[in-house]
């Protein structure tokens, strides 16, 4: 049986665009990944926290989701920068095929 092979580039976008929400852990590791889930609540908490209090400074009502974001950020840049026999030897050892994104 062939495990579905993970994409990087995929990842990467994903991490860029809705690193937020923790997408790209999602994808990678399912919905059991505890840091996904950490990143999904940092959006729940944020939105809660805008909508009891939006007087309160922005900063203050978003933070959960500013460092969450930021995360991703720091995330996008390991998961593009990775080599791709690293990327497929993590996330591939049984897929069956090779990354190739020559960057």
């Amino acid at each position: 049986m062939k495990l579905s092979h993970k994409n990087k580039t995929f990842t990467a976008l994903l991490a860029l665009l809705f690193g937020g929400a923790g997408l790209h852990r999602f994808y990678l590791h399912g919905l059991r990944d505890v840091w996904g889930w950490l990143h999904f609540a940092s959006l729940v908490l944020s939105a809660g926290l805008l909508a009891q209090d939006p007087s309160r400074a922005l900063l203050i009502n978003t933070a959960p989701l500013v460092l969450s974001v930021l995360a991703a950020c720091i995330e996008t840049f390991v998961i593009g920068l990775m080599p791709d026999e690293k990327w497929d030897a993590i996330y591939n050892a049984h897929s069956g095929r090779q990354s190739d994104t020559s960057w």
